[in-house]
């Protein structure tokens, strides 16, 4: 994982369900694709809580596993999520970022925004 690039960047919406996360990223953000890993679905790895686990993708949020973390995320945390298939979401953007471990490098423009097959 750590040789992954891509994040997606999520901010936590709710925590109001005891072990639960609501995350305002979903299927559009993430894309809708699945990995069979180890006999559990996997819709996307969350970096700062390996832990935790995305359960439910609706198109504009996420649903987020968070009892087996020992300090859950709070609501406005920001999560960098290494999704499943980066090609299926990138084209949703506008704009993607680099960066570099000293900060933002620059902005890109998404040239195939909206560009499905």
């Amino acid at each position: 994982l750590k040789d992954c690039a891509a994040r997606v960047v999520a901010t936590v919406i709710s925590d109001v369900v005891p072990g639960r996360a609501i995350i305002d990223a979903g299927s559009k953000a993430l894309s809708a694709k699945q990995l069979l890993r180890h006999e559990n679905l996997e819709m996307g790895f969350i970096v700062e809580y390996p832990n935790a686990r995305i359960t439910r993708l609706h198109e504009e949020h996420g649903w987020v596993n968070v009892s087996r973390c020992s300090h859950p995320p709070r609501i406005g945390e920001r999560l960098s999520i290494i999704p499943v298939n980066v090609s299926l979401c990138v084209n949703l953007y506008d704009h993607f970022y680099l960066i570099t471990p000293g900060g933002i490098l620059r902005k890109e423009r998404v040239d195939a925004r909206g560009c499905l097959v």
